[in-house]
């Protein structure tokens, strides 16, 4: 292995992806994007001010397809790249760069990243996000020279613009370490570099994501196998685009070969226990591993399924933690549902609420192998019907606080923030209850019948009504004043305080658990109104769910 320290400034390396002169892939062992808003503001925000962002390892290959066939490349240039790299180490911070240079949005190998922009407000010279001014990659564009001034000219005040561009030019000039590394003369490239990614993320410590293992020990999977674990990834991608392999590999190990997670946890054991089973053949000679997997991962679809039943369509992509499904995904497979319509409605109304209620409180968040290896035991161990109240009773034996939802746990999300990954349980609870109470999108439509990408976060009281006197925070993103509409009306309503337009959806209101009191509508009320929401919700939730909501 040969390693070459440097620099390359911001600016070079946009540039060079942009015009094609390197193509960027991430690796296989590669979590997904998962920044939101404030987190690429906020590193925007380091490299104006010169903060330290951190190294890049970038893997310098021939052909990365060769190098890693299930490597996915970035897709910002021209044209096919002069010189490849495979993003070891920064995959975060580069694409944040990436979607800053292309009006934010990039694509990796066939999925699409999108996020709101980050703008530039020039009275105070500070970023935020939205569209509350200059937007950041028309600037970053213009200061490139990939586009003229003249259009922001037309937009925007001579002046503002130009302290955009000076904005942009420092954010362009910032340079960052890279090592870039040659791996062609590794016995096998592709292990090494998950190796060396460990060290650079996990300071030597055992590893704990699971993605990252299966291509670390990719070098014991029989090609088959490996196979049908990507090829199941991309399928299932192409039906919930933010899956994470973590939980499907968790699942497909751990139910379908019968390993124990503390085993798929530990990589010296885990690539003991897939060379184990990749030596084994069943009467058919066909490998033991390969047979496990293509027969249990059809199950992981199907609980899929049944989170969409049991809630929304859009249920998967607000849940806290993805490991619920591998229980969930256990409980299918035990029963051989392969459509979830065939579950029976207790047992829909029973996972439900166990959902729910995993979800709100993070249950595992902490020791995830002990506690999903338990509920994966007690599902296979029973029969029939859910085993909610024997799942509960391990929830009460390991994490008591979290076996019910009551008032004060909902009144904590008046003070969170729904838009970002922190106000998630919150989210995900208030998501339900509208699906519950048959709540529409204000435009005809049922929000448990819309995916993500038709439900905006609406604030009921306009954040502009408090950033104008400097109130940000407080209640204004918590659950009292965040609903689910549609984004074109989310757009069309934008600063509107709810006196001006809330009469105008009558029955809606009590479904979005909007307090009908016109009293409670004045911006001097509001602490009151987001109050009297959360009393709604909480009170609708223990009608519909008295298992868990107490």
């Amino acid at each position: 292995m040969k390693v070459e320290p440097g620099l390359v400034s911001v600016k070079d390396l946009l540039l060079k992806a942009h015009s094609g002169e390197w193509s960027l892939w991430l690796p296989s062992f590669q979590r997904r994007f998962v920044w939101d808003p404030a987190d690429i503001k906020a590193f925007l925000e380091s490299l104006f001010k010169g903060n330290p962002v951190g190294i890049l390892l970038l893997w310098r290959s021939k052909n990365p397809e060769d190098s890693d066939p299930f490597a996915l490349r970035a897709l910002v240039g021209e044209g096919k790249g002069s010189e490849n790299y495979l993003v070891v180490d920064g995959q975060q911070r580069i694409l944040s760069l990436l979607l800053l240079l292309n009006g934010w949005r990039v694509r990796v190998g066939d999925m699409e990243y999108s996020r709101q922009p980050v703008s530039f407000n020039p009275t105070k010279y500070v970023l935020e996000v939205g569209r509350r001014g200059l937007d950041l990659s028309e600037g970053m564009r213009a200061s490139l020279g990939l586009e003229g001034t003249e259009d922001l000219k037309r937009k925007y005040a001579s002046e503002y613009v130009v302290r955009l561009l000076d904005l942009c030019g420092r954010i362009a000039s910032y340079e960052i370490p890279v090592y870039f590394m040659d791996l062609d003369d590794e016995r096998n490239p592709l292990e090494r570099a998950a190796e060396i990614f460990v060290l650079a993320n996990r300071a030597g410590q055992r590893i704990t994501n699971v993605e990252l293992m299966l291509s670390y020990v990719s070098g014991a999977l029989i090609p088959e196998a490996s196979s049908i674990v990507r090829r199941s990834y991309d399928e299932l991608q192409c039906e919930f685009k933010d899956l994470d392999s973590n939980a499907l590999i968790r699942y497909s190990f751990g139910i379908g070969l019968d390993l124990k997670q503390r085993q798929i946890d530990d990589v010296e054991r885990f690539r003991s226990a897939v060379r184990g089973l990749a030596a084994q053949v069943d009467l058919t000679g066909r490998s033991v591993l390969a047979r496990g997997l293509e027969e249990s991962i059809p199950f992981f679809r199907s609980a899929i399924g049944l989170v969409r039943r049991c809630v929304g369509s859009a249920a998967p992509y607000y849940l806290t933690t993805q490991l619920s499904l591998i229980v969930l995904a256990a409980y299918m497979y035990s029963r051989r549902y392969r459509d979830p319509g065939d579950v029976p409605e207790a047992d829909v109304e029973a996972a439900r609420d166990w959902l729910v209620l995993v979800n709100f409180h993070g249950y595992y968040s902490t020791n995830p192998s002990g506690r999903l290896q338990k509920d994966i035991e007690t599902v296979k161990d029973s029969s029939g019907t859910f085993p909610f109240d024997d799942l509960l009773a391990n929830i009460k034996e390991t994490r008591g606080g979290a076996a019910s939802i009551t008032l004060p746990h909902l009144e904590r999300g008046l003070g969170a923030d729904l838009l970002r990954r922190t106000g998630q349980p919150h989210l995900f609870l208030l998501y339900t209850a509208l699906c519950l109470s048959g709540a529409s999108d204000w435009e005809g439509t049922l929000i448990r019948e819309l995916g993500p990408e038709s439900l905006a976060r609406h604030h009921i009281f306009p954040r502009s009504l408090f950033r104008a006197v400097g109130e940000e925070e407080g209640y204004v993103s918590g659950i009292g004043n965040v609903t689910l509409i549609s984004p074109a009306l989310n757009s069309e309503l934008s600063d509107r305080p709810p006196a001006d337009y809330l009469q105008q959806y009558g029955e809606e209101l009590r479904k979005h658990f909007i307090p009908t009191d016109r009293e409670l509508w004045g911006k001097d009320r509001f602490e009151e109104f987001c109050e009297r929401r959360a009393e709604l919700i909480h009170s609708f939730l223990r009608d519909r769910m008295p298992r868990v909501v107490k």
